[in-house]
């Protein structure tokens, strides 16, 4: 049931923002968060005052009218629109959840699970608690891309202050830019830079670094999410992602705009970070049968149902919505009809007379172990905080996951057990409560049977969407689908991309003084630092390739670095530096041309470095005159050129010339 991450929207052109009113009839607490944020967290279900994070809820939806003929329906939004990933706001309190499931939904009422996410209402309240008034009146709208909310036009029921509470809401912690992830028990911290790795999140190293996806801001909450600063926007809003986990995603070179994890192109574009969360709905109705000529629409294609005999049955329907599923992108296939159960209190017994037993007790479900602990309602109703009732069972089945069983309040106070695949239902009692009385059987604290078997005849309709996108249908004619009992929504997520714009990150570039300030950052593969002085006394800048600086330009760099040094120099002189040469040149030729004749001079060297390039003497050198030697001498390193003099009480004039490139 959960989400992973936010699911965002694209609503398109010419398609209206979906935001309808309604009224939160009733509410039945259905989970309380299960891990402490720090040791004085009163809220968890082990804190002083433990509130649910999410509830059931009953709502009736306002029918809401517009202009586009591009909706599911045309030109109106009803209770049908209503979708996994919305979100509903109380209109006089700006408390707002987001829809986590849909468990049914009419023209004009829709039960739902909702959550308070990242329990952000429980902490804006005195109270600590987390849902929006219920009775009272609602208001149901969506995100878009950016992570804002959309509420054109906001209906008249909304106080004043809703849309900028509202808005605030979605700026404290912006989806786009603070993303909710899940690994379990990952260990993250904060500041933590992460990557992918073998389809997985992990720390980022020397291996992994070319996958960065972001920095943590938020480790958890709890120890299996966690909150992620994208190095890039993250995308949900493109269908069939391909690829797995970390792939790179480019453009394809065919001409058909396809994206492709081949890398002809050499251009990435996305990197997939989560895979889809498939979208699907399935009928309540057993063996579903219409009439010749009924029409219906999956994602705005029109079929018409038939088999030629007047009728069609299930079988004829499926093969129908699958000829075309190229066009639709839904898959249609039977399915055993679930399998379910209610409490009989009058039929098999009670211990107590109602749905209710006291903690702690335990049984397996189709052989994964329940322990019965939870009594949050239970202590309210009854007055005895060690009473579990039927709204506290189904909490500590549902967190059991136990795979395609869902349990739910029936008729208000009965337990029921609905096994999604059309399977059985084994319940074994482990331990009784401490009055003796078991979970299921005879005179039990559930009335449930120990056994129910499926069937095994019956059967129905099932629509996946792989790629997680909607799922939008409708009855055109007849009531195929209303009567079959497939509800239209996205009920899941498509694949998640990294958004790369060639490049894995957004780097930056940061401005310190020395070159131990450079070492001192935290680098990333990309990032540049600019160095005011790199030791020479000259600004420099760097790249950081992942392991190392490397040095890509400098002050020195803004010439062209090949050139001729030159000075004159006055007898009696002493050793002169006359310039610098930079790493990686070579040395052309040295000069030294004397001016007036030189009286009593001393033999005098140029060295660049420590390697001599020039030895001047007396030897027939003293009149005017230019004297030149070739040099083939290569720098490794940023050198100076020095004319070494030794003391002298010469008279005359000379001027040295290096050139290099």
């Amino acid at each position: 049931m959960t989400i992973h991450a936010w699911k965002t929207n694209f609503i398109g052109l010419n398609k209206p923002a979906k935001v309808m009113s309604g009224v939160a009839d009733s509410f039945v607490g259905v989970d309380l968060w299960p891990h402490a944020n720090g040791v004085d967290d009163p809220y968890w279900s082990g804190g002083a005052n433990p509130q649910y994070y999410r509830w059931r809820v009953t709502f009736t939806v306002n029918e809401r009218l517009h202009g586009s003929h591009l909706t599911r329906t045309p030109f109106r939004f009803d209770a049908q629109d209503i979708e996994v990933g919305d979100f509903v706001g109380g209109a006089q309190d700006g408390k707002v959840c987001q829809i986590m499931s849909v468990e049914s939904k009419t023209n004009s009422q829709v039960v739902a699970i909702v959550e308070d996410r990242l329990r952000y209402n429980t902490f804006r309240d005195p109270a600590g608690f987390g849902l929006f008034t219920a009775p009272g009146q609602v208001i149901f709208f969506q995100i878009n891309e950016l992570g804002y909310p959309m509420l054109d036009p906001v209906p008249g029921e909304a106080a004043v202050d809703f849309a900028s509470n509202v808005m605030s809401r979605f700026q404290y912690l912006n989806p786009l830019i603070n993303y909710l992830l899940e690994k379990p028990n990952n260990g993250f911290e904060q500041g933590d830079a992460i990557c992918i790795e073998d389809e997985q999140f992990v720390l980022s190293d020397a291996d992994n670094v070319n996958k960065f996806i972001g920095t943590v801001v938020h480790p958890g909450p709890g120890p299996n999410q966690f909150i992620l600063r994208p190095a890039n926007g993250v995308i949900d809003f493109v269908p069939n992602l391909p690829g797995s986990v970390g792939d790179y995603i480019y453009p394809s070179m065919d001409g058909s705009g396809d994206l492709t994890t081949n890398d002809a192109s050499r251009r990435p574009i996305y990197m997939k970070v989560a895979a889809a969360i498939t979208s699907s709905t399935t009928g309540t109705s057993v063996d579903p049968t219409g009439t010749d000529g009924d029409v219906v629409e999956f994602n705005r294609v029109q079929m018409t149902l038939g088999s030629g005999a007047g009728t069609y049955n299930l079988d004829d329907a499926v093969a129908t919505f699958n000829a075309n599923t190229n066009l639709h992108y839904i898959t249609a296939i039977k399915v055993g009809a679930a399998t379910v159960v209610e409490s009989d209190v009058a039929g098999i017994g009670s211990a107590y007379g109602i749905v209710a037993g006291y903690s702690p007790f335990s049984a397996t479900i189709n052989g994964e172990l329940v322990t019965f602990t939870t009594t949050t309602s239970g202590s309210v109703a009854y007055g005895d905080p060690a009473i579990a009732d039927v709204n506290d069972m189904v909490i500590d089945i549902n967190q059991a996951a136990i795979p395609d069983i869902v349990a739910s309040v029936a008729n208000g106070s009965n337990l029921q057990l609905t096994n999604t695949a059309g399977q059985d239902i084994v319940i074994v009692n482990v331990t009784a409560d401490v009055n003796g009385n078991n979970f299921a059987g005879p005179a039990s604290v559930s009335s449930l049977p120990l056994l129910t078997v499926a069937s095994g005849t019956t059967h129905t309709l099932r629509l996946e969407r792989l790629d997680g996108g909607p799922i939008t249908i409708r009855d055109i004619q007849g009531s195929f689908l209303s009567s079959v009992g497939v509800m239209s929504g996205q009920t899941g997520r498509y694949a998640l991309g990294l958004n790369i714009e060639q490049g894995l990150r957004s780097s930056t570039t940061t401005v310190v003084p020395t070159i131990g300030g450079r070492e001192a950052l935290y680098a990333l593969v990309g990032d540049q630092a600019h160095v005011l002085d790199d030791g020479n006394g000259e600004w420099a800048l760097f790249l950081f390739d992942g392991a190392a600086w490397i040095k890509i330009g400098g002050e020195r760099s803004v010439a062209v670095d090949a050139r001729t040094i030159e000075q004159a120099i006055a007898l009696p002189g002493a050793t002169t530096t006359i310039g610098t040469v930079s790493e990686d040149r070579r040395i052309l030729n040295v000069s030294v041309t004397v001016l007036q004749d030189l009286v009593n001079a001393p033999d005098f060297a140029i060295n660049v470095g420590s390697n001599t390039v020039w030895q001047f003497s007396q030897h027939g050198s003293s009149k005017t005159g230019t004297y030149t030697v070739d040099s083939d001498l290569m720098t490794t390193v940023r050198e100076d050129v020095v004319v070494n003099i030794p003391s002298n009480t010469a008279t005359g004039n000379i001027r040295v010339e290096v050139s290099y490139i």
